[in-house]
């Protein structure tokens, strides 16, 4: 049976008008359907816990101001500025600014309910729960340190008393340790125990200090049991034959961020048919393929999105100048028309490290790191983002970024004081000196750094000496070479303590001495380049949009 040429073209007719039909229906689903019940859910809970803990805020603004009044305070008051407890609350303000800002958008996004808001409306629901957490474990501190200073108010006598008791424990327990000492297991407890009798002894002394004062400092108390009883449990494990974590007092590292770098892949798919007898798409997958800076943010935010179109006569898909892929490449045989369609763009963070070991250096390769991760420690080239000394547990390390080999400082295993700088063994020196800025840390120096400690922030120097916006580091030959200096970085105005920065930091982003990390509740916990890419970009260029 044959199908005269009248019917044929009736039927591609039919075929058309019932594509397009289609096309039309999922185009109008698309616009005029809703968002789903499980995102109106998350939007709306984010929304309540918002208003929330806006209110627990007030509360806690009311109440800090409540417990200043009281008779205890004036004796821990230093404390509010050794440990910046005022800019706990001024960062909270600031970040609810910016989650108000964030809120309007939601709830237009919820008026609106339009399907095709989907996507944006779950990345702005899991910026907003971050951000949320992150605030919860900022303003509470300065109340939990006036909590422990309360609680410790009835218990001055009987903490004092403590404190002594394990001074007396550690040294019944070096003495049973030096009883030992023909042990060959004991040849490297033995170094690291004195120096934690050394840290026990300063404790007994601070304690001694505060018995002769009229007034006891609360916190330094209670600071001073905290310490002595991590001593005396570590100086237990040192003893024990079989603690799991003798090895990690016993052992030393740390990471020094040597170099950064992104890379950028898309992956392109075609869908082609022939144009006169065959309407069933045939589909190609590319390989992902790496473009340049320039091309990912011409990209970017377009998944999903149509490229273009072309046959079987197209040559390469060009973008500002590039030839990305070959428009017929696997071309099909029957097929006369094709469109270009964006399945998948991906950046990929890397770092290098300088790895200190014990007393030995390794350069790692190139390590992929999340984005979250590549962010965060963007501000902290050349600089040390986890140190871990002899005679410190692995929960004890430093992860606030630091000055390289800082956080070694004042630990007799390591070097020692000549007058107010410090030199370390010419073991150590060797290793350390190729990424430190200067020769010697000074104690002023040092000082600052521990005092930083106290605020959990990451620490660059008092007038920001330290990291990527350092105009010093860009002179020593250890970083001026790296891929992260010869691909992002424009020294022209070096010499004038100006970097000109392509699109990788904003003037606005600038932070004094005190920095802000991770580990507590400072500035780059909050800001944009750690919400995702819709508030940063994604590239380089893109540490804030």
């Amino acid at each position: 049976m044959t199908i005269s040429e009248d019917v044929k073209h009736e039927l591609i007719g039919y075929g058309i008008v019932f594509t397009f039909a289609i096309i039309i229906v999922a185009i109008f689903t698309f616009f005029i359907s809703g968002l789903s019940g499980d995102t109106k859910k998350r939007a709306d809970n984010v929304l309540v816990a918002l208003t929330r803990e806006e209110k627990a805020f007030r509360d806690a603004e009311t109440l800090y101001q409540k417990e200043k009044t009281m008779g205890y305070f004036p004796a821990i008051a230093s404390h509010e500025a050794d440990e910046a407890w005022l800019s706990y609350f001024d960062e909270t303000r600031q970040t609810f600014s910016r989650l108000d800002t964030i809120k309007t958008e939601l709830e237009k996004l919820l008026d609106k309910d339009a399907s095709r808001d989907q996507e944006t409306v779950n990345e702005y629901v899991f910026i907003m729960n971050g951000q949320l957490k992150n605030i919860q474990a900022g303003y509470r501190y300065p109340l939990q340190r006036i909590s422990i200073a309360k609680e410790l108010q009835e218990k001055t006598d009987a903490t004092i008393h403590q404190i002594f008791l394990d001074y007396h424990h550690v040294k019944t327990s070096m003495e049973i340790l030096h009883s030992k000492k023909n042990r060959d297991e004991n040849t490297k407890i033995l170094p690291v125990a004195t120096y934690l009798l050394r840290e026990m002894e300063k404790v007994k002394e601070e304690t001694e200090m505060m018995e002769r004062q009229s007034t006891i400092d609360l916190l330094d108390l209670y600071d001073a049991q905290q310490t002595a009883h991590s001593v005396k449990q570590k100086l237990i494990y040192l003893l024990s034959e079989k603690s799991p974590f003798t090895s990690e007092l016993l052992s030393s590292k740390s990471m020094i961020l040597i170099d950064m770098k992104s890379r950028y892949f898309f992956t392109p798919i075609r869908y082609s048919w022939n144009y006169s007898s065959d309407y069933s798409d045939k589909t190609y997958v590319y390989s992902p393929i790496e473009i340049g800076y320039e091309q990912y943010k011409a990209l970017q935010g377009q998944e999903d999105s149509m490229l273009g179109s072309g046959n079987g006569n197209s040559t390469f898909f060009e973008i500002n100048g590039q030839a990305l892929f070959d428009m017929k490449e696997q071309w099909p045989y029957d097929s006369t028309d094709a469109e270009y369609w964006i399945l998948d763009i991906t950046p990929k963070y890397y770092h290098r490290y300088a790895v200190f070991s014990n007393d030995r250096l390794e350069l790692s390769d190139w390590v992929e790191v999340s984005e979250t991760l590549f962010y965060r420690h963007l501000p902290h080239y050349g600089m040390a983002i986890s140190s871990k000394p002899y005679g410190y547990l692995s929960a004890e390390a430093f992860n606030d970024a630091s000055p390289p080999a800082i956080a070694f400082v004042d630990n007799p295993l390591y070097g020692q004081w000549n007058d107010k700088e410090w030199h370390f063994y010419p073991a150590y020196n060797t290793v350390f000196s190729p990424y430190m800025l200067s020769k010697h840390y000074t104690r002023d120096e040092y000082d600052e750094w521990k005092q930083s400690l106290k605020r959990h922030h990451d620490f660059y120097g008092k007038t920001v000496r330290y990291g990527t916006r350092s105009p010093i580091l860009y002179k020593s030959p250890t970083f001026i070479n790296s891929d992260f200096v010869r691909l992002y970085i424009d020294l022209v105005d070096l010499y004038h303590n100006k970097l000109h920065y392509k699109g990788i930091l904003h003037e606005n982003d600038q932070n004094d001495g005190s920095g802000g990390g991770s580990g507590g509740f400072g500035g780059s916990s909050y800001s944009a380049k750690n919400a995702g890419r819709s508030l940063k970009g994604g590239g380089p260029g893109g540490y804030g949009k």
